[in-house]
């Protein structure tokens, strides 16, 4: 038998609501889960992009990385490593940028990072590079690398599935293949998600896809009902649909992963690890309220008596239904969360949906909106077709990007899932 930790999305450096307090969060997070994965005598390490949130990061964030990675150096146990969509070292139109902090660290033997690299007749399969072999006891494990592939996702999947077979890898092998793309199960074709079918294609040409980008666990089968596609989401909460909560334990974490002589897998999700607390006030309606002072009142309460059974620098959500335009005082409010944070919260954050008992002015709204949204389109539609820097099988889906993605700025959601979906 031998065991790995899967990691994917630590976002190291993510200054979450610009508070360093949330950067160092990121950090301990990792540090923990790893120590817990050492004491489990785990025998290598993946991680599965996006080890930092962006590409230029600071001298601190670097040293954070050196920190932990140098104790899996003192125990012998490697580390490898491919980018993310957030931390890759190629831009589109910057292609003269060169360098990546995995290759820094990779230079420093901290760990091995593996970039699938190809040429005009297809991927170049190089050892130690896009490929590397590790010999644990009587195990032989070959584990593949890839780079971020944006839209061209999909069919870069169906490329590389006929040409691994180049590579000749010994059925002995227990064969892994990672890779930076969520599942059509997590995110939705038009958001960029890869569809089922191009991650079993590698059906009896690997024995484990391990996944990151999206931040929650999940695991997929193959053709033959065994556990086959794995991600195990992010180690801290980067947007409130990624607060731990009480009857969903086991949403993220770092993957501890068992494998015996006879190629079967067994899971387990490492969740108990140092994080910041985050907890929600929801259901709170201003239809049970007079007025905003009452209905401020009733939430200090709440808020002062979870601080008075717990000592923590939580941060709290709170979320409200406003009903028919209640009038909520931003004076009032701003007091409101002065005062949440002398009771000991590090951040506080407010959502307040506007509900409407009128239908038909949405639906009216929605009218107008037609004609606005086809022309929108016929204009992205001709700027895509005179770009030479799009090839012509990528232009539809690149629209459809463009469209889903200023669909989903207009909506009412945090700034790192704009981010996560570009």
């Amino acid at each position: 038998m031998f065991k790995f930790l899967h990691l994917g999305d630590i976002h190291l450096g993510y200054r979450q609501y610009r508070l360093i307090e949330r950067e160092i969060d990121f950090f301990k997070a990792f540090d923990s889960v790893c120590i817990s994965a050492i004491e489990e005598n785990i025998d290598f390490v993946l991680i599965t992009g996006d080890f930092f949130d962006q590409r230029s990061i600071s001298p601190d964030v670097y040293n954070q990385a050196v920190f932990v990675l140098k104790k899996f150096k003192e125990k012998n146990i490697p580390v490898i490593a491919i980018e993310g969509n957030h931390d890759f070292k190629e831009v589109h139109r910057m292609l003269n940028i060169r360098g990546s902090w995995y290759q820094a660290l990779a230079n420093n033997e901290l760990l091995q990072f593996l970039y699938l690299e190809e040429n005009e007749e297809g991927f170049i399969f190089k050892a130690n590079r896009s490929y590397i072999d590790l010999k644990i006891r009587e195990h032989n494990i070959r584990i593949i690398g890839s780079r971020w592939y944006s839209v061209g996702a999909s069919d870069k999947l169906k490329q590389l599935s006929k040409e691994l077979e180049q590579l000749e890898t010994p059925e002995d092998f227990f064969r892994i293949f990672m890779f930076h793309g969520g599942h059509e199960c997590c995110l939705s074709l038009d958001r960029g998600g890869i569809a089922d079918s191009d991650f079993q294609i590698f059906n009896e040409k690997v024995d484990y896809i391990a996944l990151g980008h999206i931040h929650k666990f999940y695991k997929i089968v193959n053709f033959n009902n065994k556990d086959f596609i794995f991600n195990a989401g992010s180690l801290e909460a980067s947007n409130i649909s990624e607060i731990r909560k009480q009857e969903m334990p086991d949403s993220r974490g770092g993957l501890l992963v068992e494998v015996d002589k006879n190629k079967e897998i067994q899971t387990r999700l490492l969740i108990d690890y140092e994080q910041r607390e985050f907890k929600i006030f929801s259901g709170i309606s201003t239809k049970d309220f007079s007025d905003c002072t009452e209905m401020f009142n009733s939430i200090k309460e709440k808020v002062e008596n979870y601080f008075n059974l717990k000592e923590t620098k939580a941060i709290i959500f709170i979320e409200i239904e406003n009903h028919n335009n209640f009038n909520i005082s931003t004076e009032h409010l701003n007091e409101l969360i002065q005062e949440i944070k002398k009771m000991g919260a590090l951040h506080v954050l407010f959502k307040t949906n506007n509900i409407e008992n009128n239908s038909s002015k949405i639906l009216n709204n929605e009218e107008k909106n037609k004609d606005h949204l086809l022309i929108e389109e016929g204009v992205l539609k001709e700027i895509i077709e005179i770009d030479p820097s799009v090839q012509d099988q990528d232009k539809n889906k690149l629209l459809s990007s463009m469209l889903n993605l200023k669909e989903i700025i207009n909506k009412d959601i945090e700034t790192q899932e704009i981010l996560n979906y570009i």
